[in-house]
């Protein structure tokens, strides 16, 4: 099933791109891809992303208006739909 197809229900998404040598340039990717299709969108209210890397492998999370806004991103870069609102306390909020 395609993301946008599951975006009705409104769902936090989560990415993770794991350790390695690209690490570092898959989640740069990632997120000048988001801030493209953010800023294309218009900038709306309600967009939050977090990150967290964790032995080296980098997570995000996305906010549902977040997932609207650049679900094409999300799905390429291999997005997974979050049961419920996940944990952010240990991460740190990205400024889009």
């Amino acid at each position: 099933m395609r993301l946008k197809q599951r975006l009705g229900s409104q769902s936090w998404h989560r990415v993770l791109i794991p350790a390695s040598d690209v690490a570092k340039l898959g989640a740069g990717g990632l997120m000048d891809n988001f801030e493209k299709a953010y800023r294309a969108a218009g900038v709306p209210p309600g967009v939050e992303v977090y990150h967290n890397e964790i032995d080296g492998a980098h997570v995000f999370f996305f906010s549902p208006m977040a997932s609207v806004v650049a679900a094409h991103v999300l799905e390429q870069f291999g997005a997974r739909r979050c049961l419920g609102e996940p944990d952010v306390s240990t991460c740190r909020r990205v400024q889009v």
